[in-house]
């Protein structure tokens, strides 16, 4: 792999996807930075439950709101949960509807089918969302 092709997937890669890159010496660096990174992650979210972090999470797609994904986790308080009722969902279809008909807000709305579809391929796909 030639120099140039790396430094430009090191440049895309901050800055079209917005990430950082931490440049390292050698391999036992690397591993000192990610236990030192892991360590932080563990102070900064160990007084979160599961659940909390799991609404987060729900949070983070697009027109999925506080009060949608607090029901979401009514339902199922973990992402094992979620899971498990995906497994049990007899075709794909059942899958992507899995969440449709969950009521949320004030006035009791469904999640709808778009929503629900796209949490089922966050979840369940092994491939990238669209």
């Amino acid at each position: 792999l030639p120099e140039s092709t790396l430094l430009q997937a090191v440049t895309n890669t901050q800055v079209i996807d917005g990430f950082f890159v931490k440049r390292t010496m050698d391999i036992k660096e690397s591993a000192g930075y990610l236990a030192l990174l892991t360590k932080g992650l563990e102070r900064l979210y160990q007084a979160q439950s599961v659940r909390e972090v799991f609404a987060r999470q729900l949070m983070q797609v697009r027109g999925l709101s506080g009060e949608k994904a607090a029901a979401v986790v009514d339902r199922y308080s973990t992402p094992a949960s979620l899971l498990a009722a995906y497994d049990a969902c007899a075709t794909a279809k059942e899958q992507e509807m899995l969440l449709s008909t969950i009521k949320c807000g004030r006035l009791q709305r469904n999640l709808g089918p778009a929503l629900s579809r796209t949490l089922y391929q966050l979840y369940c796909s092994h491939s990238p969302l669209s």
